[in-house]
């Protein structure tokens, strides 16, 4: 007989591998051929889009290539779907929203293996995304928000998980939308599934749509007229495409365009915890590792050794750290890998199992390094040292992409400290970067560098801007001023030309660069709190009230009293943020400034639109230069002296007037200008959007002709949430 010694000694340990079954099943009840999900139903198959497992490369399904016309027609669908689901009440929206919840509960099993079968990325990763996707459901059913802008259309790549989409998803839903969904062709199965269960889960037919096909196909949909906004998961390039290709259309967008995460780890925080937190990312993302120099060799050595300890091969293997990785990823990684040794720097590379991707550590990369700001796709850490807070902050935020930052201390204050100063919209503290989702659906305009941003839909109506004739230039007199620096000062080319009121002043490009130049010098302002931005413009509104007569003149007179109240409004003291109490995390949202704002403003209301789009733009703690109304600039340069007697500090506020179609391209294109609003005409908002693909900033362009700005839409509200970008920090809340 055997002993229990014995059967102790040869007890042979193996992982837990999951069965894929349900998956296949699932696959097997459709044919293994999956055509577009429209209207509550799969179409037809269509065009093969074969479907290759990253397991071991081998095809598990047939999706289909979805035509044009079949893409635009699940628009036209959920555009219907869209209104009666946008006309039901809150409360009953939000019971077909709980229902969707509990049926992807119920089939977590089938959406994790599809998942995992497709991407290739370990199970447990997988499975803890999907996880959070019925909270987020219930989270935005419950307290929906924002008016509803009829059909979003999202655009994912390859690597965009449940987990990644569930935070939009959920918040368009919530809010009255239908959804067409536009996976990458090589994982598409995943969305599928899940718009099938939503149909089969309470949804009403045509609100979640799937059409699977290639970049021909998204740029389509994008260019539509249909969609009200659009999501998009991607690259850089990807993120540029879209712009160029939505140029003139002025869609309201949302980016998500990653990046490579930042971990700063400090000397009294806990490196193993830290470790893991790097570790448990590499299935998607690298990582950027900043370390307090004196425990860099210690936490290097501590995670070399988890190298050895990683755990890869088959991604249905519970307890694997790694699963397979794409051939684009391992190919780029390949090339990353190769750049790094040309530039000399040392390399360790970790253990692989056969068939696996070894992790490899890059020590003492420098910001000069090409793979500082490189975005990895798989598991490799590229390290850098800091020795002060300040100087954490300072290699944190050299970088293009703003990618999720986890900070890592002993000291609560310090690393909260350090959050407030990073350029990224996701910090998570003593967590992974996940643990950083922000508290509300909707996460402002704008962004941080490349890696997220969003722009809002603006009400238009009416007539579009009448194109001007150049101004053709005049000499000037001694009242043409311009307003640079807080002060009045003559244009740099000493000309003026014929406007409305009288002769205005002719601004250059010189001038523009010194406004830009004061703006850079005025950055007190966006440091001050914002009761005391609140007090400043409070003052300028009593002031304003009585000189309202004089800077408005002749031509904007009849706008007098909305123009008062508008200014009062924006004078209201501002929400410092907000916070939302999770059972582990207490998340913080901060609004903060973008910086320096490039304002062109429309020929027609020369008072009422400064007023309206400066305002908030002040409130938030933006610093402004202002192209006025080519037509009557007095009103704007009137109210920038008015402010700047109120208490802005010099250069928060500069007004250039003159031919604002030509001057825009050198404001806008500027290196230091942070965000563009451009509100000129259609052509000039075309040229901003242009723009916007080249440089990624944040861009607000539309007809200015055709907005009513008198109006209540145009008072504060979407625009003071315009008008800033967001952080959320999460903090632990149990020790």
């Amino acid at each position: 007989m055997t002993g229990l010694t014995d059967l102790m000694t040869d007890l042979d340990y193996s992982p837990v591998v999951e069965d894929p079954a349900p998956a296949r099943r699932w696959l097997s009840s459709h044919g293994n051929r999956l055509g577009a999900f429209v209207d509550g139903r799969f179409a037809p198959p269509g065009a093969d889009l074969p479907v290759i497992t990253a397991l071991d490369g081998a095809m598990i399904a047939h999706a289909t290539e979805t035509t044009v016309e079949e893409g635009l027609r699940a628009l036209r669908v959920a555009r219907r779907a869209g209104k009666r689901w946008a006309a039901l009440a809150p409360w009953e929206r939000t019971d077909h929203l709980l229902s969707f919840a509990r049926r992807v509960e119920e089939n977590r099993t089938l959406l994790t293996l599809l998942s995992v079968l497709e991407t290739g990325r370990p199970i447990t990763r997988v499975q803890e995304e999907i996880a959070a996707l019925p909270g987020r459901l219930r989270a935005a059913a419950t307290a929906p928000s924002d008016a509803p802008l009829g059909v979003g259309l999202m655009l994912l790549s390859a690597d965009t998980g449940l987990g990644d989409i569930a935070h939009d998803l959920a918040a368009a839903l919530a809010a009255g939308n239908a959804l067409v969904l536009k996976p990458a062709p090589k994982t598409p199965l995943t969305a599928l599934a899940l718009a099938d269960i939503a149909a089969e889960g309470g949804l009403p037919r045509g609100l979640l749509n799937v059409v699977s096909g290639g970049a021909p196909l998204g740029t389509a949909l994008a260019q539509s007229e249909i969609p009200g906004r659009i999501v998009l998961f991607g690259s850089e390039e990807a993120g540029r495409s879209l712009l160029r290709e939505t140029a003139g259309l002025h869609k309201s967008l949302a980016l998500r365009l990653g990046g490579t995460p930042v971990f700063i780890v400090f000397g009294d925080a806990d490196p193993d915890a830290a470790i893991e937190a790097i570790v448990a990312g590499f299935g998607r993302h690298g990582a950027r590792v900043l370390i307090a120099a004196d425990m860099a060799a210690r936490f290097e050595t501590l995670l070399l050794r988890r190298f050895e300890r990683l755990r890869t091969g088959n991604p249905l293997a519970r307890g694997n750290d790694l699963g397979a990785l794409r051939s684009a990823a391992t190919a780029r990684l390949a090339q990353l890998l190769s750049t790094a040794s040309a530039e000399g720097l040392e390399i360790v590379r970790g253990r692989a199992a056969e068939g696996g991707v070894a992790p490899e550590l890059i020590r003492a990369v420098s910001p000069a390094s090409a793979l500082w700001d490189a975005s990895i796709p798989g598991p490799v850490a590229i390290t850098a040292t800091f020795r002060s807070v300040e100087e954490a902050v300072a290699l944190a935020n050299n970088s293009r992409f703003a990618a999720p930052v986890s900070v890592w201390s002993g000291s609560g204050g310090r690393a909260l400290q350090l959050a407030l100063q990073l350029r990224s919209g996701s910090i998570a503290v003593n967590a992974p970067v996940e643990a950083s989702a922000p508290p509300r659906a909707d996460s402002g305009f704008g962004g941080w560098s490349l890696a997220d941003w969003s722009r809002p839909e603006v009400p238009s109506r009416g007539r579009p801007e009448r194109a001007s004739a150049p101004p053709q230039a005049i000499p000037v007199n001694s009242g043409a001023r311009l307003v640079i620096g807080g002060v009045a000062r003559p244009p740099a080319g000493g000309e003026g030309y014929a406007a409305e009121a009288g002769v205005a002043p002719l601004g250059s490009a010189k001038d523009v660069a010194a406004a830009i130049e004061s703006a850079q010098k005025a950055s007190a302002w966006s440091r001050l709190p914002p009761a005391e931005r609140a007090r400043i413009l409070h003052l300028g509104a009593e002031r304003f009230s009585r000189e309202a007569g004089r800077i408005a003149g002749t031509t904007a007179r009849e706008a007098l009293g909305p123009a008062i109240d508008r200014f009062r409004n924006a004078a209201l003291p501002l929400s410092t943020g907000e916070s939302l109490i999770g059972a582990e995390r207490l998340i913080l949202s901060q609004p903060d400034p973008f910086g320096i704002v490039a304002l062109a403003c429309p020929a027609d209301a020369p008072l009422m639109a400064p007023l309206s789009l400066l305002l908030p733009l002040l409130a938030r703690g933006n610093r402004v230069v202002m192209l006025p109304s080519p037509r009557d600039p007095q009103p704007a340069i009137g109210l920038a002296l008015l402010l700047s007697s109120a208490g802005l500090p010099p250069g928060t506020v500069s007004v250039v007037s003159g031919n604002r179609d030509a001057l825009f391209p050198s404001l806008a294109g500027h290196d230091a200008v942070d965000a563009v609003w451009c509100f000129g005409t259609s052509e000039l908002a075309k040229v901003a959007e242009e723009m916007a693909s080249l440089s990624l900033k944040p861009v607000l362009a539309r007809d200015g002709g055709r907005i009513d700005w008198s109006s209540r839409e145009m008072e504060g509200g979407w625009l003071l949430h315009a008008a800033r970008r967001e952080r959320c920090i999460s903090l632990p809340t149990r020790p």
